[in-house]
């Protein structure tokens, strides 16, 4: 998924259904070609509680992000909706968000 954040949009909600049990991973990073986006994921468990928090990968080595993006990895404790905000810590532009599952069939 994309989307575009600025002054006048200051985050975006996704959805997904996940199963209590499943490990998984979210990115988000800035896809702005002057680099102005310092991404925030958020993420919420099915009764809306705050479940996880990241603003920077920091020094972590994931090719392909810059330390400013954001990656969440998580084991999921309830079956259920959950919400991702798409958020920013700071600057506008554009950013991916992806979703994948990491856990073993």
């Amino acid at each position: 998924m994309q989307g575009a954040l600025n002054n006048n949009v200051i985050l975006h909600e996704w959805f997904f259904e996940g199963v209590a049990g499943d490990r998984i991973r979210i990115t988000m990073r800035d896809i702005t070609p002057n680099q102005g986006l310092d991404p925030l994921l958020i993420l919420f468990n099915p009764n809306r509680s705050e479940i996880a928090r990241v603003d920077d990968i920091g020094d972590l080595p994931i090719e392909g992000l810059r330390s400013t993006d954001a990656v969440i990895e998580i084991d999921l404790r309830a079956t259920g909706f959950y919400t991702i905000q798409a958020a920013r810590f700071g600057g506008r532009g554009d950013y991916e968000l992806t979703l994948e599952s990491l856990t073993q069939p």
